[in-house]
C-alpha cells in the first residue's frame, strides 16, 4: 500500500494555499522559449554564463546574449515577448505582475506587446527608456552605450533620455546620440529585414494559436501545444490535451532536474511544447495514455494560476517504517493528478507544519484522478513512475532505470525538501560548452549605467519572515549589490516600484556637437522640440509607414 512520510499529504480537499507556500515573491517565471544557433543564459550579474536551452527558466536579474548567426525569444509573460538578433545582450530586471523591464545592454531586439497584456513595459539603454503605449512592436538597436535607435513598427511608445522625452508613433524611428546632453532626430522607419519579419511569424504563430480558448489565458506557452498534440473533451473535467507521443512515454520524463535558488528543483523539458504542461494544470492516465489537464479556469477567465517548479510527487522507498537513504538508492517523481494535494518543497513550503495546496478536482465529478494513491494498484499509472540513481538525480538528461512491482508497492511519498544535494552541475540546462569568446561585448562587460526606472536590489531570504535555506537556518545577508540589477540567491520578493527618478551620477561627457548644423538633429531640452506628437504628424507618419507594407500587420 502506497504510504507517506506524514499524514498531512492527505489531507482534505478543504485545505487552502497557506501563505508561506505562495511562490518566493510576486515575481514572474520567464520562458526562454526559442534558441536558435549559440545562446547564452546567466543567472544574475555575477555567475558564469551557460550554455541556454527551450524551457530554462529566467528570474529577475538574469541575463540572456546570442552569438553571431544565433537569435533568441524569451516568453517575459503571455502576452509580452523579448527576442534578440545575432550578438545581442539583454538583462531582465523586472518580471513584476504589473511591471516589466529589460535591459539592452548591446544589439537589436524586438519587444512585442500583443492583445491583452497587463503589466506596463520598460526598455532601457545605456542612454534611453522606451515605455512602450499599450500593444505594439518596438525594435530597439543598441549602437554603443551613446547610440540607440528606436523604431515603432506598430503601435506607440515615449522614449526618456535624463534631458526630456519624445513620443513615437507607428512608422516612426528616432536616432538618440549621448549621454548627459543627448541629440535626437526622427525619422521615417526603414524597410523591413529578415530580423523582423522573423518576429512577425513567431508574433502571428503566438497569437493565432487555437489552445488559448482551451486553457488559462495566463499560461504562457499554452500556444506551442497546438502542433504536437490534440484536445480531448472528458465529462467533468472538460478538455484536455493529449500529447503525440508513444505509448511508453510518460510525463516529466524527457529532460532535466536544474537547482534554481529560490524555487528548489526545477523541471526543465528537452520538449520543445514542454512549458505549460509542467508548470501549471495537473496530467492524468485517461484511457489510452497521458492527458494534460489545465485545470478549473476557463469558469474564471481572470484567475492568475500559480506558476511551480514542477506538479510532481517525488519518491523515496520504505522499509520496515524506515525511508530509505535517498540520494543513496533511488530517487523517482510521479505528476499529481487532479484530486492529488499539492506540496510545494521551496521556501516555507519545506516545513512539514505548512498546510498543503488543495486538490483541483471538481467536487461533482464522478472520476477523481489521483496519480498518488494509484501508484501501486493501477498499473499505467505505476509505469508513468520515473525512477533515477540518486547520484545522478540533478545531474544532467534523465535516464530512466527500470523497477519491478514489489518496488512499487513499497515507495514513499517524501513530503517537503528533497534530500538531495545540488551540485555545479545541477545549475546547467544543457550539457553544451559556453564559447566566451563568442559572447558580445556587453556580455562580460555590462555597460555601468542605464536610463530608465532604477532597479532595487531584490531582498535576499533572510529578509523575509519563514523562508530559509534548504540546508536549514537562516540564509546569509546578501552580498554587496552591484550598481544596476542584483539577483538575490534564494526567494526574490518584488520590491515597490520606485518612482521615476533622475540616473545616478555618471562621468561627464562632452556634450554632442555633431549636428549643430542640421536642423533635423534636436536636444531634448530644447522647448517646444520634444518629438511629433501632433495628430498630422502621427497620421502622415502611418500612412508612410503602411504604404511601405510596416506596421499594423496584425
Amino acid at each position: 500500500m502506497m504510504k507517506t512520510l506524514t499524514a498531512t499529504l492527505l489531507m482534505a480537499a478543504g485545505c487552502m494555499l497557506a501563505a508561506g507556500q505562495a511562490p518566493p515573491s510576486d515575481q514572474g517565471v520567464a520562458r526562454l522559449s526559442v534558441v536558435q544557433g549559440d545562446v547564452s543564459t546567466q543567472r544574475g550579474a555575477n555567475a558564469d554564463w551557460q550554455a541556454g536551452a527551450v524551457n530554462a527558466p529566467m528570474l529577475a536579474g538574469d541575463a540572456v546574449a546570442t552569438a553571431a548567426g544565433a537569435r533568441a525569444e524569451i516568453a517575459l509573460d503571455f502576452a509580452d515577448l523579448l527576442r534578440l538578433d545575432s550578438n545581442a545582450q539583454a538583462t531582465l530586471a523586472n518580471l513584476g505582475t504589473h511591471a516589466l523591464q529589460v535591459q539592452v545592454g548591446q544589439g537589436l531586439v524586438d519587444y512585442s506587446v500583443l492583445g491583452g497584456a497587463e503589466a506596463a513595459s520598460e526598455i532601457d539603454t545605456p542612454n534611453l527608456a522606451i515605455h512602450p503605449k499599450g500593444r505594439g512592436v518596438f525594435r530597439v538597436q543598441v549602437n554603443s552605450d551613446s547610440e540607440t535607435i528606436v523604431v515603432v513598427r506598430d503601435g506607440d511608445a515615449d522614449v526618456s533620455t535624463s534631458e526630456g522625452s519624445a513620443t513615437l508613433h507607428s512608422g516612426q524611428m528616432i536616432t538618440v546620440q549621448g549621454t548627459d546632453t543627448p541629440e535626437y532626430q526622427i525619422a521615417d522607419a526603414p524597410g523591413r529585414d529578415g530580423f523582423d519579419d522573423w518576429s512577425q511569424q513567431r508574433d502571428r504563430s503566438v497569437e493565432s494559436a487555437q489552445s488559448w480558448s482551451r486553457a488559462n489565458r495566463y499560461y504562457t506557452g499554452v500556444n506551442d501545444l497546438d502542433g504536437y498534440g490534440h484536445w480531448v473533451f472528458i465529462p467533468g473535467y472538460g478538455q484536455v490535451w493529449q500529447p503525440a507521443v508513444d505509448a511508453s512515454w510518460s510525463p516529466y520524463s524527457v529532460g532535466r532536474w536544474v537547482w534554481e535558488p529560490g524555487w528548489g528543483w526545477t523541471w526543465v523539458s528537452t520538449e520543445a511544447w514542454g512549458w505549460a504542461p509542467y508548470h501549471y494544470g495537473r496530467w492524468f492516465y485517461y484511457q489510452t495514455g497521458w492527458v494534460w489537464w489545465p485545470g478549473p479556469v476557463l469558469a474564471t477567465p481572470r484567475f492568475r494560476p500559480v506558476w511551480a517548479p514542477a506538479y510532481v510527487a517525488f519518491l523515496g522507498f520504505h522499509a520496515g517504517g524506515v525511508s530509505v537513504g535517498v540520494g543513496l538508492g533511488r530517487v523517482g517523481w510521479v505528476p499529481i493528478g487532479p484530486a492529488d494535494p499539492f506540496r510545494p518543497w521551496w521556501g516555507a513550503g519545506t516545513r512539514v507544519s505548512v498546510t498543503v495546496v488543495e486538490p483541483l478536482a471538481p467536487v461533482s465529478v464522478r472520476v477523481r484522478y489521483s496519480n498518488v494513491e494509484r501508484i501501486s494498484s493501477d498499473p499505467h499509472i505505476a509505469a508513468g513512475v520515473v525512477f533515477v540513481s540518486g547520484s545522478r538525480f540533478g545531474q544532467g538528461a534523465v535516464v530512466r532505470e527500470r523497477v519491478n512491482v514489489s518496488e512499487i508497492r513499497n515507495v514513499t511519498v517524501i513530503n517537503g525538501r528533497l534530500p538531495v544535494a545540488h551540485t555545479a552541475a545541477s545549475v546547467r540546462v544543457s550539457d553544451r560548452d559556453v564559447r566566451t569568446a563568442a559572447l558580445p561585448r556587453a556580455a562580460v562587460e555590462r555597460p555601468a549605467h542605464f536610463e530608465g526606472t532604477p532597479v532595487a536590489a531584490r531582498p535576499s531570504s533572510a529578509s523575509r519572515p519563514g523562508f530559509q535555506r534548504f540546508g536549514g537556518g537562516q540564509a546569509a545577508p546578501p552580498a554587496s549589490p552591484r550598481p544596476q540589477v542584483t539577483r538575490p540567491e534564494s526567494a526574490r520578493p518584488e520590491p515597490p516600484r520606485p518612482a521615476p527618478a533622475r540616473p545616478e551620477a555618471r562621468p561627464e561627457r562632452p556634450a554632442a556637437t555633431a549636428h549643430a548644423n542640421d536642423p533635423s538633429w534636436h536636444r531634448f531640452n530644447q522647448a517646444g522640440r520634444q518629438g511629433t506628437s501632433g495628430k498630422q504628424e502621427k497620421s502622415d507618419a502611418k500612412k508612410k509607414n503602411e504604404s511601405r507594407g510596416g506596421g499594423g500587420y496584425r
